[in-house]
């Protein structure tokens, strides 16, 4: 899959999200990031992931012939951990999150993982 075919993809799965009404719940979308960085699994994660990218107000797992999204309330996940609870402006602990797996049927199970642009940290 091209660089480009990918980010048209991901477009494609964030206008899908954001179209979608949840009974009237304000559904926060990611914000896109034209330098989404791939981070190696390296033993950390399940090991059907290949890489995993951080998202604004998400993750992204590249696997084997699909990818996988999961999706968080940011702003219930960062007054969560700023310690909101304790000052009584958030009354419950439960952050809404979405998952979306798009599978590449009849993909290649033999593709080449290229590995390209090593990061300072890795």
């Amino acid at each position: 899959m091209s660089r480009k075919s990918f980010f048209v993809l991901l477009l494609f799965v964030f206008a899908i999200a954001k179209s979608q009404d949840y009974q009237s719940a304000k559904v926060i979308t990611p914000h896109i990031n034209p330098a989404i960085k791939f981070t190696e699994n390296l033993g950390q994660w399940d090991n059907k992931i290949l890489f995993r990218a951080q998202l604004d107000g998400g993750k992204l797992y590249v696997e084997n012939q699909c990818l996988t999204f999961n999706f968080y309330d940011k702003k219930k996940y960062r007054s969560l951990h700023h310690g909101r609870m304790r000052e009584k402006s958030i009354t419950d602990s439960v952050v809404k999150c979405h998952a979306y797996k798009v599978h590449f049927f009849g993909a290649n199970s033999t593709q080449l993982v290229q590995k390209m642009q090593q990061g300072f940290d890795y």
